[in-house]
């Protein structure tokens, strides 16, 4: 990531003021959230939720439909939905943790959090954990007081942040190392090493496989325990051709179908058995041809849960219809 803001002419960080804090606002209007299913085959039923949904058609894939760009959206170089209907990102203008509603005016929640904030994702219990790259740490916010604790320090530029239904971290390095850190311990458990830069990382919607991705383009797979052990693989799912534009953001729908980002405005929509297959271009938009961070909607305040909303470094949010659900995250209400 940093080496292509290095080689990236439009990489300059653009002027912006944040708001004053307002922490302790009353949340936006919700809408109840949509069920959410793992991936089984050609179906996909209902799992950490303790839903008993119907079975998803996993062998239909609806053709996806840029709907909007929310250009009010300050840049992040990640960002994540709560459970209460905002979107939250440490914004590369200002540095400061802000969350912002749909159609809304963006909030300091947090000054001076990071130059350059990057894996952004909430715990089970409602604690933000952000990759923090100036001091090589992973940092926590509680999201009740705005205080901030070091996770884990030491690491060598960190980069993308999964969690898992456990709570545990995975966190990718631009040197190359994958780790699950328990954020209460600050243990960290070593899960792969290659001497390439990694990035976009996530987990199946069953959390049984961990997917991330890396420079050179490869998406790679693994079969992981409960305790984080990797029990097969990790092996190669499919490679991606970088071109201009080097891997980045990643995420899962329920389907268990990955959404890759490719920095130049490509999607990429990468099978369960590898195939992969361009889901939108947005460079044709003047905003859409440096993009870094994916994530589906929470389904609540707006953000439409079979909506996938990607970052722009250019400018604000572009918003994508998928058609397909994404999947739970465990800061999500069970049953919700």
């Amino acid at each position: 990531m940093l080496l292509w803001c290095i080689l990236w002419s439009g990489c300059a960080r653009p002027t912006e003021t944040d708001p004053e804090p307002t922490p302790g606002t009353t949340p936006p209007e919700t809408s109840t959230p949509t069920s959410t299913s793992t991936a089984t085959g050609d179906t996909a039923t209902a799992t950490a939720t303790g839903d008993t949904a119907a079975p998803l058609d996993c062998s239909v894939r609806p053709q996806a439909t840029v709907v909007r760009h929310h250009d009010y959206v300050p840049t992040a170089e990640d960002f994540t939905f709560d459970d209460e209907g905002y979107l939250w990102g440490v914004s590369t203008a200002t540095s400061g943790l802000i969350r912002i509603p749909l159609d809304g005016a963006p909030e300091l929640m947090l000054p001076n959090v990071s130059s350059w904030g990057r894996g952004t994702r909430f715990l089970p219990g409602g604690d933000l954990v952000v990759a923090e790259p100036d001091r090589g740490a992973l940092i926590r916010v509680d999201r009740a007081t705005m205080g901030v604790t070091t996770v884990r320090s030491g690491l060598s530029s960190p980069n993308g942040v999964a969690i898992d239904d456990d709570g545990m971290v995975f966190l990718t390095q631009a040197s190359g190392r994958v780790v699950r850190i328990d954020p209460d311990a600050g243990t960290e458990q070593l899960v792969y090493a290659t001497p390439l830069s990694t990035d976009g990382v996530t987990l199946a919607p069953d959390y049984e496989r961990l997917y991330w991705d890396s420079e050179s383009g490869e998406v790679i797979t693994a079969v992981v325990d409960a305790e984080g052990t990797v029990t097969s693989g990790p092996e190669v799912l499919t490679t991606i051709a970088t071109g201009a534009g080097i891997l980045d953001g990643m995420t899962a729908d329920a389907c268990g179908n990955l959404y890759v980002v490719k920095m130049n405005g490509t999607v990429v929509r990468v099978l369960p058995d590898g195939t992969q297959e361009t889901l939108v271009t947005l460079s044709s938009h003047p905003a859409g041809g440096f993009i870094c961070a994916v994530n589906f909607g929470s389904g609540v305040g707006g953000w439409e849960r079979d909506h996938l909303y990607v970052m722009s470094l250019q400018e604000g949010l572009f918003e994508v219809d998928v058609g397909i659900e994404g999947k739970w995250e465990p800061h999500y209400p069970v049953g919700g």
